[in-house]
């Protein structure tokens, strides 16, 4: 996030965020792990970001998945790039210092479509203003080209050569290959120093949702503007047969049968470590603290029993103190990537609570956040309760089952169980033993056979609940509007009569009741 300017004097930023776009091909994950200093990025189908220190600032990577691959052109394709950029947009309010679009030495450069998608996606003064180009086979540049980096320049033509001008000429060549300490430091000096300059240049004024939203032809003035609107804004409408979720197959006598969960719930609870358990490998990045370790969604797919098991890892709401549209917007930003990676549709969203910790304000302001992204009838129809620590349970509480020990509970917690239908799995994501993360593994998907809902929760379905909700508030705003207008007109007879005294008390009630 930069600073803004005091007076005429500019301000260096503090911290410097950046976004990898391009082909895997060209070393994206690399340039990325090449500025970080460390193995960070493997080509995810999902952004991933990473942070580091560099002479006292904070630099954030994302790693974007890849822009330029051929489902990009189908109708589907769009709309995963749209939703997961606006997600990475949403996870840092700040917004974002530059768009490093990776392109490989002796590779076909990026073509005049891939320039004009991402200007119609981000925007079409995105180069010019946030624009770097970093050029990988930086080892072959040095050697076969012999010349300086300006020279090459000046010599291309064709589609490269519009991209540089675009970008203004900004360019940096990385060897993501060497061993050699000095490269590796000169090579991020000089890229450090182009956003650092750009930083300045555009006076601190970072890349955020609204530049984004505006690309989109939305109007983010409206206040009022929900999150769900606007992803229906900006991605392209798909016709249908049905709005409903996708049955689940009765006659699904082969295996392998295939599961999709979704972890949710507040940060520091264990979700991570609890899809860790699931598919049997550390894949989802996971912290003791509440300081949450997933910004963006994730997702992998195992194998168990003859299942296959689609997790996906949606992340927490915002801290408190942050506003909670904006914990709504990012919820809801996560979900879609989610819905879109799978179109077939998840069996069941996996609630994840810490045994030993208080049912806290944030996580009863998570479970509103959830309903009102997901629908109100999300937990009752789709909702499991995951209570992680299982070790600490099991030696506190001898003798209980874990049901036994809901039974005995109150409040949002006891409120949150009997939503589930009393649906809960105990975990213990520190066990080293075999037999009992089977035996986990095992209770939890008899536990997701026990749903008495057999349609999957789908994008489409999503929508539709949406959908729903804004007709009836648009139905409920005009009888409530009808109805105020009946009474003032009702006042304003009686006011005209010669009446001089009326039923103050039933008016007020009927107020009372419009509120």
């Amino acid at each position: 996030m930069a600073t803004a300017n005091i007076g005429n004097k500019p301000q260096l930023p503090k911290a410097l965020s950046l976004i990898l776009v391009g082909n895997n091909e060209h070393e994206k994950c690399e340039s990325g792990n090449s500025i970080l200093c460390k193995n960070a990025f493997n080509m995810a189908p999902f952004p991933e970001d990473d942070t580091c220190k560099y002479k006292g600032y904070e630099i954030q990577v994302v790693d974007f998945p890849d822009v330029f691959n051929t489902k990009l052109k189908t109708e589907d394709g769009i709309k995963l790039f749209r939703t997961q950029m606006l997600n990475v947009l949403l996870a840092k309010p700040e917004g974002y210092n530059a768009f490093l679009i990776i392109v490989r030495f002796q590779m076909p450069f990026i073509k005049i479509t891939d320039i004009d998608f991402i200007k119609r996606n981000l925007g079409r003064d995105v180069f010019k203003k946030y624009g770097i180009i970093l050029m990988t086979n930086g080892y072959d540049f040095r050697w076969q080209t012999r010349f300086s980096l300006k020279t090459f320049c000046q010599q291309q033509t064709g589609d490269f050569k519009k991209l540089l001008e675009a970008c203004n000429d900004r360019i940096v060549v990385f060897d993501n290959n060497n061993s050699e300490k000095d490269i590796e430091v000169r090579q991020r000096e000089k890229l450090f120093k182009i956003v650092i300059d750009l930083d300045l240049k555009n006076e601190g004024i970072t890349y955020k949702k609204n530049h984004f939203a505006k690309a989109q032809g939305i109007h983010t003035a409206d206040k009022t503007t929900t999150a769900i609107q606007m992803h229906k804004a900006i991605h392209l409408t798909k016709k249908t047969e049905t709005a409903t979720p996708i049955e689940v197959e009765e006659k699904e006598a082969k295996r392998p049968k295939e599961i999709g969960l979704i972890l949710i719930g507040n940060n520091g609870n264990g979700k991570s470590s609890t899809g860790n358990s699931i598919v049997n490998r550390e894949v989802f990045k996971s912290s003791s603290n509440a300081t949450s370790e997933t910004r963006f969604p994730k997702n992998y797919i195992c194998t168990f029993d003859g299942y296959r098991i689609n997790v996906a890892d949606c992340p927490g709401p915002l801290p408190t103190f942050i506003k909670p549209e904006d914990s709504t917007e990012m919820i809801t930003a996560a979900i879609k990537i989610i819905m879109l990676s799978n179109l077939k549709g998840y069996n069941a969203f996996l609630y994840v609570v810490q045994y030993g910790a208080r049912f806290s304000k944030e996580d009863i302001n998570a479970v509103k956040i959830f309903k009102s992204v997901l629908g109100s009838n999300v937990f009752k129809d789709y909702g499991i309760i995951v209570m992680t620590y299982g070790d600490m349970f099991k030696q506190q509480q001898k003798g209980l089952t874990v049901t036994q020990f809901c039974e005995k509970q109150f409040g949002p917690f006891r409120d949150l169980w009997e939503e589930c239908n009393k649906r809960i799995v105990l975990f213990d994501n520190m066990s080293k033993l075999e037999t009992d993360r089977q035996n986990q593994r095992y209770y939890l998907i008899k536990t997701i056979d026990s749903l008495v809902c057999k349609q999957r929760y789908t994008d489409s379905y999503m929508v539709q609940l949406h959908t729903k909700h804004e007709n009836d508030n648009e139905v409920q705003a005009k009888t409530t509007i009808d109805k105020l207008c009946s009474i003032l007109v009702s006042m304003a007879d009686l006011t005209n009569e010669k009446v001089k005294s009326f039923d103050m008390n039933a008016i007020a009630e009927e107020l009372t009741e419009l509120e």
